[in-house]
């Protein structure tokens, strides 16, 4: 959908649901310069003025035909010429139809420029570029103490902002599990179970800890590195602790992207079992959140050379890496 911004932006955006109220916080902050249109969302992205139009129009966005749909997908070139096609799903009212007219006078100034791509501007920080800081200083003022129902930091240093976005998520349970899903009553209650285990309801505590192949995860990465541990009740209070195992800035650091790298490892992996008909396999999933690991802490400090393959042989490579460091 957002074929023409950078894989940072596409990576942010691509687990942001406009029609939740998160999606909305961060997407109606979100400003673009509009070039082609191929990759802003008519009604729910900031493109014209400091509003998106699903805010202006509130009568005619519920009306519309394609209410996720593209600026690209909303009229056609006629001779070199473009055109507006906004498609309803019944006859406009009265006044609808004069919100329309005003709709089109406002869409009017634009131009579609072919071949040209949509830039994505943040106007959080003064140069227009994105930072987790900004992204964490808008939630904090945005939702309330009594909104914000977790303690852990999600913004987790190092890790890519799609990962730190997801865990933020998360630790709410306002990821797509299937529990989710049933809320919205996309799923029956007959297909809300968990993906690895069939018996339990897929809430995000329940696939990220409780379930028995997602405990066997935690419990491998914790005998990999040498800590006896038992998991805590929830998804927040795990995280919120979690930095308290070890010792030391760096391995700190490392720890927390572990941790990091294992809820995203786990999740990945649900959904190539749902969508890809995937395998359980706890090795491979080990591995894989080791892999991810070390390509993290290389893309934090061009020093760090050990690999994924070094990193599954023994948690050493860290600890002493963390040694010739301090």
């Amino acid at each position: 959908m957002h074929g023409h911004i950078s894989p940072f932006w596409k990576d942010v955006l691509s687990i942001l649901d406009p029609n939740s109220v998160i999606g909305l916080v961060l997407r109606e902050n979100i400003k673009f310069k509009i070039g082609d249109g191929s990759s802003i969302l008519f009604w729910s992205d900031v493109w014209i003025g400091s509003n998106a139009l699903r805010s202006i129009f509130p009568r005619l966005y519920q009306n519309s035909t394609f209410r996720n749909g593209l600026v690209n997908e909303m009229g056609q070139w006629v001779n070199d010429q473009w055109r507006w096609n906004l498609v309803w799903r019944r006859n406009l009212l009265s006044y609808e139809e004069q919100q329309y007219h005003h709709l089109l006078s406002m869409l009017a100034p634009t131009k579609i420029q072919q071949g040209r791509d949509d830039k994505l501007i943040w106007p959080c920080n003064s140069d227009g570029s994105f930072s987790v800081k900004s992204c964490c200083t808008l939630i904090d003022n945005t939702f309330s103490a009594n909104d914000r129902v977790f303690e852990a930091n999600v913004w987790i240093k190092g890790a890519p902002p799609k990962v730190q976005v997801f865990l933020w998520l998360a630790v709410q349970d306002k990821v797509s599990t299937r529990a989710f899903l049933h809320q919205r009553t996309v799923l029956s209650a007959t297909q809300a179970s968990c993906v690895f285990c069939n018996s339990d309801l897929e809430t995000s505590e329940h696939l990220f800890i409780h379930c028995n192949f997602s405990r066997s995860v935690w419990m491998k990465v914790l005998d990999w590195w040498g800590i006896q541990y038992c998991l805590l009740k929830t998804l927040d209070s795990l995280l919120l602790q979690w930095p308290e195992m070890v010792h030391g800035k760096f391995q700190r650091s490392a720890w927390r992207l572990i941790s990091s790298s294992t809820i995203w490892g786990i999740w990945l992996l649900r959904n190539k079992i749902v969508f890809e008909e995937g395998t359980i396999n706890l090795f491979d999933c080990f591995s894989i959140i080791l892999h991810r690991v070390a390509i993290w802490l290389h893309t934090q400090d061009s020093n760090f050379t050990y690999t994924g393959n070094d990193l599954l042989r023994s948690s050493d490579g860290i600890k002493l890496w963390c040694n010739k460091k301090s």
